[in-house]
């Protein structure tokens, strides 16, 4: 009734009695939103305007918004969540929002609207690499190199757009952007083995000392501009279409390159204008949000694999494709059991601790210093909770180890204790072994295919309500993997296996070999960590009774255990041979 006493006070009158008046409410189904009402319990004159017994005014309309509704109305609006605060039974919040630096497409009729990229996206592209190349780390840094099998990080300012050039100079018969000698600089990078570094391919030569900043620029803009006029006059031929989607294709990924390598460097700076989120805060609300990690059979069935494009004189209906990614080809793929989710760093500290392990995934830091012993004995855990909310059961590593380390962000060191649910990013050695220990194995390429097409095929069935009603309630560079399991078909798998895994959902539905093969291109929906919606890791334990399908990792890439070879059909690319066959 508060409305009625401000409303006499502004008119300055006692105008309307609270006497005379009631406050009806009702929720509106079909569009979210809470209604209230004055009602008058009799006739109501006022001035001449008469308001009749149980006519509704409405005062009041508020809108109500879940976890989802909220991340799409926050997506739509263009700002990003950094904090929530809520009440004590987690009914109603405060968001604390900041706005986007950049907002990238997610849906399939938008990030491949078209075969050739187009100018939009071209300077979205542009617009995040000058922010990740040009403002997060500062210019004397660009020539130190935080991998040091690699090439500093100012060679990268100069490879993409002279890789670019190289290509729009033969798809056009062109001449290249001045000065053509960065050809001989920056045409090629390096990326030696491992294991033994003096293994390495044929690359560019590098100098004393690299081309200042600015000239680099100039070229780099050069270089843009030639691409706009390209673009202007339109593409027609097969030949100048897939220049410019391999040049579009390979400054993508060396985002990519540049942000892991960033990654590695204490001297990263925040991305501008993205405030730095709650960490802590976010790992209370993982915590409450958090489920066990459930195991699926993958039944066996057909998966499709690559492109097709057999014509190398006409642009494709649908996609251009590295050679790797083609041709087409049909696989079938035995059943097997897979967990529903990557390894997360919390589990991958427990591995560490219990067996002694010393070293550390290249995302970790060490905050002790180097003289202390790693494997000291007499870990601690007064309360049986860690700070970060998480209940410390037997599966979790102690405090005091946790305390001990840090994961690398673009916005700094943060706590193991606040990542413990986020994907480990690590190498293929460093989860083999983890895997091993678990009596499991890394999946095959083959594997991971099938269990992203079974992923959307219990997705079809979720949305038109079969799963809810067959499942119950449902429960059943660096990288990361999830673990599987070669399956027995003479075996009935227990309700658990040896390690306490709990075993696939009971009344799974059972899928015959596909007939529906996995689309190339997919809607990156809330799940997938994509595009930048955030610029750390997020959780994968929220969804551990699902079986996460493609691109819903936290952020990371999949490991399998399957070498890149020569499949079947394999053949070079004429624009770009080099590209597996090194």
């Amino acid at each position: 009734m508060m409305g009625l006493s401000h409303a006499n006070s502004i008119l300055g009158f006692h105008a309307f009695k609270k006497e005379d008046w009631d406050v009806a409410c009702r929720f509106d189904m079909a569009n979210g939103s809470h209604k209230a009402y004055y009602v008058p319990n009799m006739d109501v004159s006022l001035d001449g305007v008469v308001m009749k017994k149980g006519e509704k005014i409405l005062f009041e309309q508020a809108f109500k918004y879940g976890p989802k509704e909220c991340k799409n109305l926050f997506q739509r609006a263009g700002v990003m969540p950094i904090a929530q605060f809520g009440n004590c039974t987690g009914e109603y919040y405060v968001h604390l929002l900041s706005s986007c630096t950049l907002e990238m497409p997610t849906q399939v009729t938008e990030y491949v609207a078209d075969v050739i990229p187009n100018v939009v996206d071209f300077e979205n592209l542009w617009k995040i690499w000058d922010t990740v190349t040009l403002s997060m780390i500062s210019q004397d840094e660009l020539l130190s190199k935080p991998i040091k099998l690699r090439n500093a990080l100012i060679f990268y300012l100069g490879h993409s757009p002279t890789f670019f050039d190289i290509h729009l100079t033969r798809a056009t018969d062109g001449i290249p952007t001045e000065p053509k000698h960065y050809q001989s600089v920056f045409g090629r990078g390096i990326d030696p083995d491992v294991d033994n570094p003096e293994l390495c391919h044929d690359h560019s030569d590098i100098p004393s000392e690299w081309p200042h900043l600015g000239e680099i620029l100039t070229y780099r803009d050069a270089v843009r501009s030639r691409a706009r006029a390209v673009l202007a006059h339109g593409v027609k031929t097969r030949r100048l279409a897939e220049a410019l989607w391999i040049g579009f294709e390979h400054e993508a990924m060396h985002l990519e390159t540049f942000l892991y390598m960033l990654l590695q460097s204490d001297k990263i700076l925040p991305p501008p204008g993205v405030p730095q989120p709650n960490f802590e805060s976010l790992a209370h609300q993982s915590a409450l949000e958090s489920r066990e990690s459930s195991w699926f059979t993958i039944p066996e069935q057909q998966v499709s694999i690559g492109l097709h494009d057999p014509d190398d004189h006409v642009i494709p209906k649908h996609s251009f494709g590295w050679d790797n990614e083609k041709p087409k080809r049909v696989v079938n793929v035995p059943a097997f059991a897979a967990q529903a989710r990557p390894i997360t760093n919390g589990e991958y500290a427990k591995y560490l601790e219990q067996h002694h392990i010393s070293s550390l995934p290249a995302s970790w830091i060490d905050l002790v210093p180097k003289t202390a012993d790693v494997r000291r004995n007499g870990y601690g855990n007064c309360n049986g909770y860690s700070t970060n909310g998480h209940r410390q059961l037997d599966s979790g590593a102690s405090n005091e180890f946790l305390e001990r380390f840090a994961i690398r962000t673009v916005f700094g060191p943060v706590p193991l204790k606040w990542a413990l649910d986020w994907p480990v990013m690590a190498s293929f050695n460093e989860l083999q072994g983890y895997a091993e220990s678990m009596s499991c194995r890394i999946p095959t390429f083959e594997e991971v295919r099938s269990i992203y097409q079974y992923s959307m095929f219990l997705k079809s069935l979720e949305d038109d309500g079969a799963l809810r009603s067959m499942n119950g309630n449902g429960h059943g560079s660096h990288r990361n993997a999830r673990v599987v399991k070669t399956l027995d078909k003479s075996i009935e798998p227990p309700a658990e296996d040896a390690h306490g895994n709990p075993r696939t959902p009971d009344h799974q539905p059972v899928q015959s070999p596909s007939t529906n093969p996995m689309p190339v291109f997919i809607d990156l929906d809330d799940n997938c960590n994509v595009g930048f919606k955030h610029w750390h890791h997020t959780p994968v334990t929220k969804h551990g009774n699902r079986l996460s399908g493609q691109s819903e990792l936290g952020g990371v890439w999949e490991w399998t255990s399957t070498p890149l070879h020569a499949h079947e059909g394999f053949k070079s690319m004429e624009l770009y041979p080099g590209y597996s066959g090194n």
